[in-house]
């Protein structure tokens, strides 16, 4: 015999109403991990972009120490 592990989920609304819905682990885990590798995208935007600054400020001092 097969079991499917799920989560139950009770949401109460504004009004509320409450919605009960159950997930299967498995969608659960695979929504997670695309959360994480949202995440990680977002952390290599961020540092890309923090080094692109990082150049940039560099330079802007170098011609700066140039000129005096």
């Amino acid at each position: 015999m097969l079991l499917s592990a799920s989560i139950k989920l009770v949401i109460t609304l504004g009004n509320g109403k409450k919605v009960k819905e159950r997930i299967p682990i498995q969608r659960v885990n695979r929504i997670a991990e695309e959360v994480r590798r949202a995440q990680e995208a977002d952390r290599e935007k961020y540092v890309e972009s923090a080094r692109e600054q990082l150049h940039e400020t560099l330079k802007n001092l170098q011609i700066e120490d140039a000129g005096l």
